[in-house]
């Protein structure tokens, strides 16, 4: 608990025992330890995984179902269609004009 700067023993400190075991638990610790252990314990163990940095789940390179390029893609079509339609709008305006007059 040492090795953390102050205002992360404070958070910690605030955790409820119920949030420590599942931040374990997300970390890979054995749930019978965890149970086997006291608050004490727990405190001190995720102290140490926050210390260690393995706090952080690891950063995936894009979400399940989400391709950038795709996306891109997609905006760049509804940018065309937008702009399709505008000039077809602006087009059949000017036509209503003329026949008007």
């Amino acid at each position: 608990m040492e090795k953390l700067d102050a205002s992360k023993r404070e958070a910690i400190k605030k955790m409820s025992n119920i949030r420590l075991m599942s931040k374990l638990i997300g970390a890979g610790v054995d749930e019978e330890t965890i149970q086997a252990m006291g608050r004490p314990e727990l405190l001190a163990a995720w102290a140490e995984i926050v210390a260690a940095g393995k706090d952080e789940p690891p950063i995936a390179a894009r979400p399940m179902g989400y391709d950038p390029e795709l996306e891109k893609q997609r905006l760049e079509f509804e940018i065309r269609k937008y702009e399709q339609e505008r000039e077809e709008r602006r087009v059949r305006e000017e036509q209503e004009a003329v026949e008007r007059k």
